[in-house]
């Protein structure tokens, strides 16, 4: 239930009076410069009886070992923050709702006893520009993507089968977070004139306004347990690329200079991974009664029964940011990732990056007063992760219902650190220092099972 009204147009709306509701000019709003009047107490979000969701694909079999599968589909995700909106508000903060409280609130002080919760709406506070808040546009929607596919499968002798193919997404509605309501453009003196409305406060808004793309080729090979080896194979060569945000409420992988362009901070996806590499392998040893080798006596009672399992992994380094953390651009931006980047003067990689310096750090310069930053937004990474588990098992079978096993596994079994994300602040003295490894040190376990 709402207690206000939301009125939308396609028009400039005249200029506000004392007489005229509150109204607020967004040249960027959902990329078609509309305009938006809010008025009352509240605004709740919308239900959305819209999100139809087709799916279709086929499969033909070109050849009796070969088949050809595509699909297509319009996906929509329930938005795993929803929760988080709930707690809220959903009404841009005007002059009028501003009474001397936080507008985040982890509890309900709303109801129909206390209707404006704790506090006063006839008492306003003398300084609301103060006040800060988590607020979210009242027509925001869930995001949805659009998917497709396209593989070709191909089985070969021995249970090998081989698959290639291509997938594809196009995800819209995405959310975008950050402090909005800054200055329209940088420059000196007081932000509040320079504001989308001048007697509101910067706050932290979402909206369902970014978009994002992915691309990929896929490949997996695989042999299903035959001759005491089985294998999976799979490797994926694709691209991610999204506008300012790739997760909800500015703190996943978010870089938003201008609240106004999110366009300028389009770049690839916090969750891009170029490469990505994975192999798992069991292979039963060719040793013991029925095998190979050593098939008899107590040589073949101890040294059959042997299993090695082996898991692989490698893929590309996560992308991150530089940050200024500084308001140089003085548009009244209070989150990191709201505000300025460094400008970029040189080339940031290293040929032989280190923990002691991941990246040229000279190559980043604090951008001039009352300017946006011109590095990139994820335009570096971080180590590629490597790992491999190795494990050795065997089975030994005491009675017709009991039987053991011995396990001797190592995880990251070479014992090689993968370096995390280093300070990205630029006015930090560790900027480019390396804090920390996301990869965990050489493990060995044994163990034994009694099977029955």
């Amino acid at each position: 239930m709402s207690t206000g009204q939301f009125i939308t147009g396609r028009t400039q709306p005249q200029a506000c009076s004392s007489s005229r509701p509150p109204c607020l000019v967004d040249p960027n709003n959902a990329f078609n410069r509309q305009w938006v009047v809010f008025t009352g107490n509240s605004q709740i979000r919308p239900n959305d009886y819209k999100m139809f969701g087709p799916r279709l694909g086929f499969a033909y079999r070109i050849q009796p070992n070969m088949v050809i599968r595509a699909s297509g589909a319009i996906l929509y995700d329930l938005q795993a923050g929803v929760n988080q909106q709930a707690q809220n508000g959903s009404k841009w903060p005007g002059a009028d709702s501003f009474n001397g409280q936080n507008l985040n609130r982890t509890t309900v002080q709303f109801n129909a006893d206390l209707p404006f919760g704790q506090f006063d709406p006839r008492v306003p506070d003398p300084t609301p520009i103060r006040q800060t808040g988590f607020l979210y546009d009242p027509r925001f929607q869930n995001p949805y993507s659009e998917q497709w596919n396209l593989e070709i499968q191909k089985e070969f002798s021995a249970g090998v089968a081989v698959t290639m193919g291509y997938v594809g997404s196009h995800n819209l509605r995405s959310p975008i977070s950050g402090n909005y309501n800054a200055a329209l453009t940088p420059g000196p003196g007081p932000v509040a004139p320079r504001a989308l409305w001048p007697h509101a406060p910067v706050v932290s808004y979402d909206r369902s306004i970014g978009q994002g793309t992915y691309h990929g080729f896929q490949f997996k090979g695989e042999q299903r347990m035959s001759g005491g080896v089985s294998y999976l194979i799979a490797y994926t060569w694709s691209k991610a690329i999204d506008v300012a945000s790739s997760g909800q409420f500015g703190v996943e992988s978010q870089s938003l200079q201008n609240a106004y362009d999110p366009n300028s901070s389009r770049s690839v996806s916090g969750y891009d991974i170029p490469h990505n590499f994975s192999a798992a392998l069991i292979y039963e040893l060719p040793f013991g009664r029925g095998k190979r080798w050593v098939a008899d006596g107590l040589a073949a009672r101890i040294a059959g029964n042997w299993q090695i399992n082996a898991i692989a992994l490698m893929r590309s380094g996560q992308a991150f940011t530089p940050v200024m953390n500084i308001d140089v651009a003085n548009v009244g931006a209070f989150d990191a990732q709201s505000r300025a980047r460094p400008n970029l003067i040189g080339n940031a990689r290293r040929a032989q990056p280190t923990p002691e310096e991941w990246f040229n750090r000279s190559a980043f310069a604090a951008p001039a007063a009352f300017t946006f930053g011109t590095a990139g937004r994820n335009q570096i990474r971080t180590d590629g992760y490597e790992n491999i588990d190795l494990s050795l098992f065997r089975e030994d079978k005491i009675t017709e219902s009991i039987k053991t096993q011995l396990r001797i596994e190592a995880f990251n079994l070479f014992n090689h650190p993968v370096f995390g994300i280093p300070q990205t602040m630029f006015t930090n003295p560790q900027f480019g220092r390396v804090g920390g490894t996301v990869s965990t040190a050489r493990q060995v376990q044994l163990g034994l099972k009694v099977l029955f």
